[in-house]
């Protein structure tokens, strides 16, 4: 007789709502987790850009310098408050802790610095969050950019909604623009991104089209420093 094969499916994704009363609490699962789950995947809510270059087109943001883009950010992060941090951790398999519950999690922080009625904020971005459900009332709550891996890979552009359907990755829980649920469809992309195009094994790590992955460690996408793009084909892709 054959042997007999189980197949289980997957156990479901919880975002684990932190508020101050139950931080403690979260933080000391998180230390838990982190102790067996080493992959780890951010993301955060802001309330929009409030400030651009006055003679600068819109549509012509993506082709400033690094050093602009780092300034336009700076002045951007400094002026406005954080509305929600997501936070996901995976093991080496990419599973998600579960505690051995019967569901898997990840963290969605909720912060209290933002007040929607007195601080400096995008009024799109705004409409954009509480249309995805983030209670602004209530809240008063190794390192790589899949953006800039992206010029690198034949057939992938825009941002993570896009990028994780090119990859048939799939939300699992919540919505789009939210922490939580962002950090945890970035997570997945990421894991799904490196399957498919960083298989190229060697004595220095892995490898796409030549390209090693340890040169993509700590580079954000706008902020490259000074002849990044250089040491990948002769030639700056940053246009003048």
């Amino acid at each position: 007789m054959a042997p007999v094969s189980f197949s289980f499916p997957p156990l479901p994704v919880v975002i684990r709502e932190v508020w101050q009363h139950n931080l403690e609490e979260e933080f000391h699962l998180i230390k838990i987790a982190a102790m067996t789950h080493h992959m780890v995947s951010m993301d955060t809510e802001f309330p929009g850009v409030v400030y651009r270059p006055a003679n600068v087109d819109k549509r012509c943001l993506g082709k400033l310098s690094p050093v602009m883009n780092y300034q336009i950010m700076k002045e951007n992060v400094n002026a406005t408050n954080i509305i929600q941090l997501g936070l996901a951790l995976c093991d080496d398999h990419g599973n998600l802790p579960n505690f051995g519950t019967m569901s898997q999690y990840v963290w969605q922080f909720n912060f209290s610095d933002f007040d929607v009625y007195t601080d400096l904020q995008n009024t799109d971005s705004i409409d954009l969050l509480k249309r995805q459900g983030i209670d602004f009332d209530r809240n008063l709550e190794e390192v790589f950019d899949m953006k800039n891996m992206m010029k690198f890979c034949d057939g992938l552009y825009g941002g993570l909604e896009n990028l994780s359907n090119t990859l048939g990755v799939q939300r699992v829980a919540g919505k789009c623009h939210q922490a939580g649920s962002d950090t945890l469809l970035t997570m997945q992309t990421f894991r799904r991104f490196l399957d498919i195009y960083f298989k190229q094994k060697s004595e220095s790590g892995l490898r796409h089209n030549g390209h090693l992955l340890a040169r993509f460690q700590c580079v954000l996408h706008g902020l490259e420093p000074n002849n990044y793009f250089d040491q990948f084909n002769g030639r700056s892709l940053i246009a003048a």
